[in-house]
């Protein structure tokens, strides 16, 4: 059976539903590099870099952006261990809670008119008013509780001796684990999902470990920026002496 060619960058299977003959170029599902096609030789030659036109492709290759310690994260090294703190705050948040604001003061107004408080309530439609806004209700209930964790929540890693330690405090969110790192062997980043915002499109990025049985391991999920997933993949790396692509 042949062996699949993967990708130069995160070393992850290439899909062929994601090759463009047209351009001659492949894209990767798991880092998004895009990568020529006559840049491939066997996969034998791809793994030991001596396929065809290798000397070409690590002289052009542009070489990748410095990763740099994102601002507001603090970093603290103890021995052979890291801790990487950074706050949830942004300028973002703020016209979301006056929008969490007016929304979650109609639906109180319009329980209010429902349970028969003020002159528009009760009759003979209280329960279809009750029912109605459903899912109002907890649109409006997600959407503030996401606020809220994004005006006070923190994240903290902290790698090394083995272990990976995620918590984001001091809300409950979900992501917060304890990972046994003993089977790791690369931290990588992946590109997350991605949404419209102002519409303009938003890709988020993934902090993944590969284990040792081929599988893959998701530390963190849904950083904005490229540079700070890099920056934390590189850090954990270093604690846990792995390399980090």
């Amino acid at each position: 059976m042949p062996e699949p060619v993967r990708c130069p960058a995160c070393d992850a299977p290439l899909s062929a539903d994601r090759v463009d003959f047209r351009r001659g170029l492949t894209a990767c599902d798991h880092c998004g590099v895009v990568s020529k096609l006559d840049a491939f030789g066997s996969p034998a030659e791809q793994r030991s870099g001596d396929g065809p036109d290798a000397a070409a492709r690590k002289s052009s290759a542009p070489p990748a952006a410095p990763v740099t310690r994102p601002e507001g994260w603090t970093v603290e090294e103890y021995g052979d261990a890291v801790a990487i703190r950074w706050r949830w705050f942004s300028l973002k948040y703020v016209p979301l809670a006056f929008f969490c604001v007016g929304w979650d003061a109609f639906l109180i107004f319009w329980y209010a008119a429902a349970f028969g408080f003020g002159p528009m309530g009760g009759g003979p439609f209280q329960w279809l008013m009750v029912i109605f806004p459903v899912a109002h209700v907890a649109v409006g209930v997600g959407l503030t509780y996401t606020v809220i964790c994004g005006f006070f929540n923190r994240t903290s890693v902290v790698a090394g001796h083995g272990r990976v330690r995620v918590r984001h405090e001091p809300l409950p969110w979900r992501g917060s684990a304890d990972h046994d790192a003993d089977g790791f062997t690369a931290l990588f980043v992946r590109r997350g999902s991605s949404s419209a915002k102002s519409n303009q499109p938003q890709t988020t990025y993934d902090v993944l470990a590969r284990t040792a049985d081929g599988g893959q391991r998701t530390l963190l999920r849904g950083l904005e920026e490229k540079n700070d997933a890099r920056f934390l993949a590189e850090a954990i790396g270093r604690a846990l002496d792995l390399p980090a692509a």
